[in-house]
């Protein structure tokens, strides 16, 4: 599990010792529980070891939090510039 803040669009590319469930929450404010991220394509969080694709949470900043059934072995976050 790894939670960031995030201020703008985002590429994420993660890489997990074997295929299994990967989970987005995501959080509005400075505190509180996270919701599941609705809009998140099945083919991104289920079955693939290896995961890269841009969010756009329409709102930020926004908190968000990554969860994989498999241990992960990289992950980088980086924001879109304009």
């Amino acid at each position: 599990m790894a939670e960031q803040t995030v201020n703008a669009p985002y590429a994420l590319h993660v890489e997990r010792s074997e295929p299994s469930s990967f989970s987005i929450k995501q959080r509005s404010t400075d505190a509180g529980e996270y919701a599941p991220c609705w809009d998140v394509p099945d083919r991104v969080c289920m079955g693939a070891p290896v995961i890269d694709w841009v969010f756009d949470h329409s709102f930020y900043p926004m908190h968000v939090r990554f969860e994989s059934d498999t241990e992960v072995s990289t992950a980088t976050l980086t924001e879109v510039q304009p």
